[in-house]
């Protein structure tokens, strides 16, 4: 549900979770699965130094899917996102970064397993939705 944007104060509105009123728009429900989703990309935002020091690569961009790199050489993290903005599943495909090696990928956010065959990584991607992809064991 998220805030339902628009023009001011709608665009200003508090995020509609805890146990604080929400104003403007009292008595919106609560939407704590969307609190809990912050929470988990607060944390792997804290787990990978590449978002937050790291070199943007854009990877792919077919129609509504868009897929990218996050890497830092610093901390030798890399992390692949894969955004699907459109209404029907979307396929990323694309080579693992060179600092994975031959590690195992997991997609972070959704907390599976990514198959690869070699360094090729294919995925499906779900309508209006997103992957984050990682090796196992990093950060």
């Amino acid at each position: 549900m998220a805030r339902p944007g628009g023009d001011w104060p709608d665009n200003r509105s508090d995020m509609p979770w805890g146990n604080r009123n929400i104003f403007p728009g009292k008595g919106r429900p609560r939407d704590e699965a969307l609190r809990a989703d912050y929470k988990k990309l607060i944390a792997i935002r804290r787990a990978h130094p590449a978002f937050a020091r790291g070199v943007h690569t854009s990877l792919a961009t077919d129609g509504d899917l868009l897929v990218f790199l996050q890497s830092d050489e610093a901390s030798g993290d890399a992390v692949v996102v894969a955004i699907n903005r459109g209404a029907a599943p979307a396929t990323a495909s694309f080579d693992a970064p060179a600092g994975w090696g031959t590690a195992p990928v997991r997609d972070v956010w959704r907390g599976e397993a990514v198959p690869r065959t070699g360094s090729r990584i294919e995925a499906a991607v779900a309508p209006r939705s997103a992957r984050i992809f990682a090796v196992e064991g990093a950060h």
